[in-house]
């Protein structure tokens, strides 16, 4: 049996004379738990596999392309898959085509919404912070999303990131810390003032350090800035808090959790 994929596959189907089975929209049955797979000659395939059937000609394809293994891929997925009735049905529809990139070779594959990679490609174009409706029309679903995009937005985002996962990667790394603290008598809101505290102390050390830094830096942007001032008080009280929250959730959630640990599981914690 020769089977084809993609614009190849539609062109001979409808070139055929006879014409065989002609399989379309096969994500749109990936939340479904009834449909675990078809029958093709005799032969039973499941889901998974004939999604990775697809993905593997066009991995090999890429390959070809490019000269070398395409073993990662960055794939678009609905806000809410076809069918899904629930974040549960999501997940399950996720989980299946992580299995079959798997199946297809793939080492590594991330996922991002379809309208946020839409959002990501058009901010690349702009020079200004703008809002944005994104309307994605498919053949089961329709998705609207409301975003705000620009080199503003990204580079905000980007500061965010990186401070939440220094500060929880340092808090995490203190399960064993604080389990002999717990196995000593230390009680949890008294763990939570201690790393809040210090917490603390290290945001309104960065503000102190940032904010001069950033009003004396401020005029060199003031060509890219659009319907504010560089000095603009509510952006800078606004940013300030933002970090300040950011940096107290990244601490506070790794905390939380650790502080939920067996104390002898946490003193073998490396």
């Amino acid at each position: 049996m020769h089977a084809l994929t993609g614009s190849a596959a539609i062109e001979r189907y409808l070139q055929a004379e006879e014409k065989g089975r002609l399989i379309q929209s096969l994500k749109s049955h990936l939340s479904s738990r009834s449909l675990t797979g078809t029958e093709i000659f005799g032969r039973r395939y499941k889901l998974e596999e004939l999604i990775s059937r697809i993905l593997s000609d066009l991995r090999e394809q890429g390959g070809r392309q490019f000269e070398k293994p395409i073993c990662y891929a960055m794939v678009g997925r609905p806000v809410r898959f076809v069918g899904a009735e629930t974040p549960e049905d999501d997940e399950f529809a996720v989980a299946r085509l992580k299995d079959a990139f798997a199946c297809a070779g793939f080492e590594r594959v991330e996922f991002e919404m379809e309208p946020v990679a839409a959002a990501y490609s058009y901010e690349a174009t702009l020079d200004h912070d703008e809002l944005i409706l994104i309307g994605d029309f498919g053949g089961g679903t329709s998705d609207f999303s409301l975003l705000r995009v620009g080199p503003g937005v990204c580079s905000r985002g980007r500061t965010t990131v990186g401070i939440y996962g220094v500060i929880s990667f340092s808090v995490t790394r203190r399960t064993r810390e604080i389990g002999v603290r717990i196995a000593l008598g230390a009680t949890p809101a008294g763990l939570r003032r201690l790393i809040l505290g210090e917490l603390v102390k290290l945001a309104l050390f960065g503000l102190a350090a940032g904010i001069p830094a950033a009003l004396a830096l401020a005029h060199f942007m003031s060509g890219l800035l659009f319907a504010i001032t560089p000095a603009d008080p509510l952006t800078f009280t606004g940013v300030a808090l933002l970090l300040t929250m950011v940096a107290l959730a990244a601490g506070f959630i790794p905390a939380r959790r650790a502080m939920r640990v067996d104390p002898m599981t946490a003193l073998r914690c490396e």
